[in-house]
């Protein structure tokens, strides 16, 4: 079974390789860039959440990191495949939201016009979209480990984290 483990790997490359090549034909928005004309780090955040590509494992990405040690069936792959897509998808509008949310928290944090309620307010919100992260996150993870067998579980239990 070591495909999906190849082809996870081929797709994590692809979209690192990517995620690095300079946009063409768009122009840079101000502030976005460095006196060499780089893109800034605000400028790749937000490209990274605007095209939906991914710097972090998923629950789903280390489970099928390990299919070979848990003994993952090919059943259980495609599942596992399935719900982690369909969380990626989710994650993708809440990542938007809670980038958003940050944004307009710092925002009002340095505008010396706001006053302490207001600020607070934008924190709430920026708190409640990394909630919703969570809990999505959260029942992913308990989603895709009701694929698993009992056993396949005590496995899972000692396995070394593997996120980059």
């Amino acid at each position: 079974m070591k495909i999906p483990t190849q082809l996870l790997a081929l797709l994590a490359s692809l979209m690192l390789v990517l995620s690095a090549a300079p946009a063409t034909g768009e122009p840079q928005a101000a502030g976005d860039a460095d006196g060499a004309g780089n893109p800034g780090l605000q400028g790749w955040m937000e490209r990274l959440i605007e095209e939906g590509i991914r710097d972090h494992q998923s629950y789903g990405d280390v489970l099928l990191q390990h299919a070979e040690e848990l003994r993952l069936t090919d059943d259980q792959m495609g599942r596992i495949y399935r719900l982690h897509q369909a969380n990626q998808q989710r994650i993708q509008g809440i990542n938007k939201k809670l980038h958003d949310a940050t944004r307009w928290a710092h925002r009002m944090f340095l505008d010396p016009a706001k006053d302490e309620a207001a600020i607070r307010q934008a924190a709430r919100a920026h708190t409640a979209a990394f909630d919703e992260l969570l809990e999505t996150a959260l029942k992913t993870r308990r989603d895709i480990n009701a694929v698993l067998t009992a056993e396949q579980q005590a496995r899972l239990s000692s396995l070394k984290p593997t996120a980059r």
